[in-house]
């Protein structure tokens, strides 16, 4: 005979007789036993399995739940260095077709406002004139190739990394293919000059694009494909720590998303 719960709650707040927890049978109780369990569920060994089982998930939960919070954790210099707000919305994918790498991952107004004073105090943000030949091109090909319609940030981004190579002239030469380490200087300013990882990687990501497009110019050129090729290369070398950095910002922003959220709701 099954008890049912009206039953279960009468037999066991006036004591007149036991149920198992188990399977809820009445009589043939274990006395001796504080869970109320019979003679069959005890010899089976429900309640000793179902203890064990609850106890091992508790562990895993605790030990992937401690694991989980040091790895979204950043390092307090990324910390101090970026503050993301849910309105930023950085890239964290490669430069999507059709869409303007630049546009994607803009900084907020108020941001862009002191990286604004930053670069040009460090002498960052001089550009080409917006008419050099290779630029205009340059907007072409994203344009009419890629279909990049609001392209104009990756060219600007673009414009200020060549201009930091080559202090002078108004026309781009081929010279900063060699200039390895005015190509690190510049990345490391921009650090320097507190932008975030996201806003870094977008530089690096649109002179490659950059490059690549010069690749499409000159086919028949076999040292400057080789030129070419060595310095993706470095800016691919230059990428990784950038990319490591805006990872553990990322996880940051998501993890602090993820407390609010659960403050909330409660």
């Amino acid at each position: 005979m099954t008890a049912t719960g009206a039953e279960y709650f009468r037999v066991v707040h006036n004591n007149q007789i036991k149920v198992c927890r188990i399977c809820l049978q009445l009589g043939h109780v274990v006395r001796d036993c504080p869970e109320f369990t019979c003679f069959k569920c005890d010899k089976q060994g429900i309640i000793r399995e179902s203890a064990g089982i609850e106890g091992m998930e508790s562990t895993r939960v605790g030990y992937e739940g401690d694991q989980l919070l040091g790895s979204l954790l950043p390092s307090p210099e990324i910390v101090s260095q970026s503050k993301m707000t849910p309105s930023s919305g950085w890239d964290t994918a490669g430069v999507l077709p059709g869409a303007s790498c630049g546009s994607l991952t803009e900084p907020s107004t108020s941001n862009f406002s002191g990286m604004h004073c930053n670069m040009q105090q460090m002498g960052l943000y001089e550009k080409f004139p917006s008419d050099t030949p290779i630029l205009v091109e340059f907007k072409k090909y994203l344009v009419e190739h890629l279909e990049v319609p609001n392209c104009q940030q990756e060219v600007d981004n673009v414009s200020r990394m060549l201009r930091y190579m080559q202090p002078t002239g108004d026309r781009v030469n081929m010279d900063f293919l060699k200039k390895s380490t005015e190509t690190k200087d510049y990345i490391v300013s921009l650090k320097r000059a507190k932008l975030l990882p996201a806003t870094i990687l977008n530089y690096i990501k649109n002179m490659i694009r950059f490059v690549q497009f010069l690749l499409t110019r000159d086919v028949d050129d076999q040292d400057f494909h080789i030129g070419c090729q060595a310095y993706i290369t470095l800016l691919n070398t230059l990428r990784k720590p950038v990319s490591k950095a805006h990872s553990k910002v990322t996880c940051k922003t998501s993890y602090d998303r993820l407390c609010g959220g659960s403050e909330d709701n409660q």
